[in-house]
Order: C-alpha cells, then structure tokens, then sequence
C-alpha cells in the first residue's frame, strides 16, 4: 500500500497530476491497482527539524489507513507538506487527504 522505491516516486512526479491544498500537496498518478498507495516527500528545506518531518509522516501513515476507503481507488498518491511550519494534526490531515484525492481522481479522469 506504499510507494517505497525511487522508480515508483519518479515515476508519480513526471506522469502524474498535483493538486495544491491548504496545507498539502499532493501528486497522484492512475496505478492500475485495486487500491490506493501512498508515498510521503519531505525535505529538509520545509521542515527542518527531524522530529518535525517524522512527526509529519507518521500523522499521513495513520490518516490513510484511517481513511483509506473514502480515497480513489487505483491511484498512487504523493503527500508534500505545502507549508513546513504549519501545526498539523491528523483530522486536519485527514480532511485534506480526503479532499485532495477526490480532486485527483476527477482530475485524472479527464486525462486522456
């Protein structure tokens, strides 16, 4: 359910669609899969502290499997932090995932 190999990463970032939120962006490509997958990017540019950005990821781990079945099925998503200094918490990240992947999936289904 996770993208884990640099091919797979680079391959979401050149084919796929970015869709910016509030706090998140998020780039997210059709997979051909019966179920979503998640990859997670964060640079030590937008966060600089460690525990920030371990912080970051595990609140996106654990709001895609809470909300894994309200997510496009098929498709690999990306999660960027858009603002690094942002207080996130896992229901503001839950409601964003959610939103920003229902504005993928209608953005990849007009994609021919």
């Amino acid at each position: 359910m996770r993208l884990r190999k640099q091919r797979e990463f680079e391959v979401v970032y050149e084919e796929g669609v970015r869709i910016r939120g509030g706090t998140l962006l998020v780039v997210a490509r059709k997979n051909g899969l019966e179920h979503p997958r998640l990859g997670i990017s964060v640079s030590k540019k937008k966060m600089k502290r460690a525990a920030d950005r371990n912080r970051f990821k595990r609140l996106v781990r654990e709001s895609f499997r809470l909300k894994r079945e309200k997510l496009p099925v098929g498709v690999d998503l990306i999660v960027i932090p858009h603002r690094g200094d942002s207080p996130f918490t896992l229901l503001s990240i839950q409601d964003e995932l959610i939103d920003l992947g229902a504005q993928a999936q209608k953005q990849l289904t007009k994609k021919p």
